[in-house]
């Protein structure tokens, strides 16, 4: 589902997702964002127990 709505993201320029509807903003939508090269700000809605975090933030720190 991720790299699907990465393309689908790219296709119309879309620049951010919220996940107000979906269980969780997982490691599969970052690397489908860097795979298509399609840098997108992602917004969870929450964070269950058992689904790794992601930070970038030290990596967007550093530009």
């Amino acid at each position: 589902m991720a790299i699907t709505l990465m393309n689908a993201m790219k296709a119309v320029g879309a620049d951010s997702l919220n996940g107000d509807t979906m269980f969780a903003v997982t490691e599969d939508y970052i690397t489908a964002s860097d795979s298509l090269q399609c840098p997108v700000a992602m917004q969870p809605r929450t964070e269950p127990s058992g689904v790794r975090k992601i930070s970038r933030r030290k990596e967007m720190t550093s530009l």
